[in-house]
């Protein structure tokens, strides 16, 4: 069973009980500042390598949201969820929302939400390693995070330029590691060869570097801008991810388009992201079903 099974799983299990729709923007790392206010949310991220969904709901008639978001992730890529019967999903994460919603009267804002959340992540790693013998090692890893973040986003009109803006602003305190700062490899271990150079092999994909977990601040904001005269078919948007766990060059700048159904500005059908990422650019590819 692949990883891609998932997202079908998900989304029988969450179709029958979802509102209006409204979707999710993310970065090729998958961080993002902009949250759902009512709706359910099927999205895949190929460069993060992520399958994720997402529920939220209003609370009767009050403006609280309450919400829950899994994610699956490949460290390496597609993988299977098992191997020899063993659970091998390299990370899986859940996250529990609240919030609340304001629309000021008289005003250029046309919503505000702004609330708390708590994620959990679980990865299970293979890190490889040369000793002072030159004896090759693959170890496991296992990791356990808890995360905080408080947010605000807002949805406003003509601000400073004509059209409609979605801003995003999050701010996140926990326990991360440097995994995907690492080096990806293949450890290989010879079973049998012949006279005729073949050879069977078992091949292991895993990261080989000084692997590091640490506590520290995470702030990730986005500005999205619609324009009517294209009836908001698609939109273009800055980003900024500031990682304090990093040494070298914690901020990460990008910019990004996205497409839009007609007459639904918050439905993202797809996106395109451009981020320089330690004098490198990235590009990020995500495509979502908001339900």
């Amino acid at each position: 069973m692949k990883l891609r099974t998932i997202s079908i799983v998900s989304f029988l299990l969450l179709a029958p009980c979802v509102g209006t729709a409204q979707t999710v923007w993310e970065s090729s790392s998958g961080e993002s500042s902009v949250y759902l206010k009512d709706a359910g949310l099927l999205s895949i991220n190929f460069s993060d390598a992520n399958v994720k969904t997402a529920l939220v709901r209003q609370i009767s008639t009050s403006r609280i949201r309450l919400g829950a978001e899994f994610k699956v992730k490949s460290t390496e890529g597609f993988t299977s969820l098992f191997e020899e019967k063993e659970f091998a999903l390299p990370e899986a994460s859940g996250r529990l929302f609240m919030g609340r919603v304001s629309e000021p009267p008289d005003s250029q804002i046309r919503f505000l939400l702004y609330g708390l959340q708590v994620e959990y992540t679980r990865g299970f790693y293979k890190l490889a390693s040369v000793d002072e013998n030159g004896l090759i090692n693959l170890q496991d890893k296992n990791f356990d995070g808890i995360t905080g973040t408080v947010l605000l986003n807002a949805f406003v009109d003509n601000f400073i330029l004509p059209g409609e803006f979605l801003w995003g602003i999050s701010l996140s305190y926990g326990k991360r590691n440097n995994l995907n700062q690492l080096k990806k490899v293949d450890v290989r271990k010879t079973i049998a060869s012949d006279t005729n150079d073949y050879a069977i092999q078992d091949s292991r994909s895993g990261r080989m570097g000084q692997y590091e977990e640490t506590d520290g601040i995470k702030l990730n904001f986005d500005i999205i801008w619609y324009q009517k005269w294209i009836k908001n078919r698609f939109a273009l948007g800055l980003l900024g991810r500031y990682d304090g766990t990093k040494d070298k060059k914690p901020f990460v700048p990008g910019m990004g388009i996205y497409f839009l159904k007609e007459g639904a500005p918050l439905n993202l059908q797809g996106g395109l992201t451009l981020e320089w990422i330690d004098d490198d650019v990235r590009l990020g590819l995500q495509t979502g079903y908001a339900f």
